[in-house]
């Protein structure tokens, strides 16, 4: 998807100096709008939340499809984020999780920081870390074009 960006090197370049607080010839602008045909995946059913959360291979095929529908301009670029939640890391180290509809949340695992300080560990073992590198790499997979991907949230 990014050989369908003219001037990739140019954006980049723009995006790099807002995080130095500095500008190019311009900030960035992001400008999409979605693609007249529209092509959507059938819905699944879920026995659960979770498992809705956990399909990682029907959500990568999701969120490139969404790509596809998108038409981009100016500084705009596909990018695919491959969320599992604002608190995925706190999951990562040991807290309980919880899926919602839209969000998820954790669960705290630290009660008296006194006791339980060890509990809080990065577990790259942990079955959401497993699950979020394994959406990262459907994220890539399903595409033979080069993709951005980026994991937000943590």
């Amino acid at each position: 998807m990014l050989s369908k960006i003219n001037n990739f090197d140019k954006i980049k370049q723009r995006y790099d100096a807002l995080w130095e607080c500095e500008m190019v010839d311009r900030p960035p602008v992001r400008i999409t709008l979605p693609n007249k045909k529209q092509k959507n995946l059938d819905q699944r059913k879920y026995k659960n939340l979770k498992a809705k959360w956990m399909d990682i291979e029907y959500r990568a095929q999701n969120q490139l499809l969404n790509i596809e529908n998108t038409i981009y301009f100016a500084d705009a670029v596909p990018i695919v984020s491959p969320n599992m939640g604002p608190e995925i890391f706190s999951a990562w180290c040991g807290c309980g999780y919880e899926f919602g509809e839209n969000t998820t949340w954790s669960m705290p695992c630290i009660m008296d920081w006194e006791k339980d300080t060890l509990k809080a560990a990065l577990d790259m073992e942990h079955p959401l870390f497993e699950t979020t590198e394994q959406y990262t790499i459907q994220s890539q997979c399903h595409r033979k074009e080069r993709l951005l991907v980026r994991l937000f949230n943590l």
